[in-house]
């Protein structure tokens, strides 16, 4: 869940990015703590906003499913842009939290053409638990290969 949410220069006050400081719950992999801050490119100070096509945007309270990387001791980041952010909503009939895919997932590896079918039946929103097994299986799967 998101805790705060920052702009702030870079040092050269050439652009501006978002410091995201998330409370998590679970880890599928790693773990480096109860909270965790990674930088997303683009944000907002007074006047000035400086954007970048492809990157989440967060407030606080969010909550989301996030793929983070870093090279070094630096700061994390989101990995893909928005590709490495499930966003999770609550179901307002069953108050079940679910997972939001995005509109296109790769099937395959390799960079294969993908077609946008409204109303695809394999597009649906996965519970918690379902998602977790999907990525573990996943990550399962790459190392034995």
């Amino acid at each position: 869940r998101v805790a705060e949410v920052r702009p702030e220069w870079s040092d050269d006050r050439s652009r501006i990015d978002t410091v995201v400081t998330v409370t998590a719950g679970t880890y599928l992999k790693g773990g480096p703590g109860d909270t965790v801050t990674f930088r997303v490119p683009g944000g907002q100070i007074g006047r000035y906003r400086n954007l970048v096509v492809g990157a989440p945007q967060f407030q606080s309270g969010d909550e989301a499913i996030l793929f983070l990387t870093a090279a070094g001791p630096s700061i994390a980041h989101v990995f893909g842009l928005s590709q490495g952010v499930f966003r999770v909503k609550v179901d307002a009939r069953s108050g079940q939290r679910l997972v939001v895919p995005p509109v296109l997932m790769s099937q395959t590896d390799g960079d294969a053409a993908q077609t946008v079918i409204r109303g695809d039946t394999t597009r649906r929103q996965l519970s918690l638990d379902q998602f977790a097994a999907t990525v573990r299986q996943a990550m399962s799967s790459r190392g034995a290969r």
